[in-house]
């Protein structure tokens, strides 16, 4: 059974979509995001747990966090379409729930879209540095599928 979350989903609808074209098959796309192999080539130091179809909770390690991890609790899965999951919103304590959605646009192009919402109107600074954070996440995926890069180590 899924381990549960210890702080409450927010149920607000405020958020934002970010979204890339990653000149890649839908495939690899989604190998690289969601396989610890690949995530760990450019965005965090460790993925701790697979997602699947059994919804089991899945974490991102960061070494100059320390211990802070960023848990993850899915509650939809679509293999090659969707995962949907609720995570923290840094800083306000509570949940906002996060979708990976990805639509093959042509054979060798992929649409890879973030939708993060549940954000409390006073918190829209936080809104703001989340949004930031998964567009960062998509430039630094799009590096690494395009020329093998990991920009957050690159010196």
């Amino acid at each position: 059974m899924p381990e549960k979350h210890k702080l409450p989903v927010s149920k607000s609808k405020l958020g934002y979509t970010t979204s890339h074209i990653i000149k890649q098959p839908i495939k690899k796309v989604w190998e690289a995001v969601t396989e610890p192999a690949h995530i760990k080539k450019f965005f965090c130091d460790k993925q701790i747990g697979e997602w699947g179809p059994d919804l089991a909770p899945v974490k991102w390690w960061w070494k100059e966090w320390g211990d802070e991890m960023m848990e993850m609790y899915p509650i939809e899965y679509k293999k090659y379409e969707k995962i949907v999951f609720v995570g923290p919103a840094y800083g306000p304590k509570y949940m906002t729930t996060i979708t990976f959605e990805f639509v093959k646009k042509g054979p060798r192009e992929t649409i890879f879209r973030v939708h993060d919402y549940g954000y409390k109107q006073k918190d829209l600074k936080v809104a703001f540095t989340m949004c930031e954070g998964w567009t960062e996440f998509h430039t630094y995926l799009k590096a690494y599928m395009k020329w093998g890069v990991d920009v957050m180590r690159k010196a």
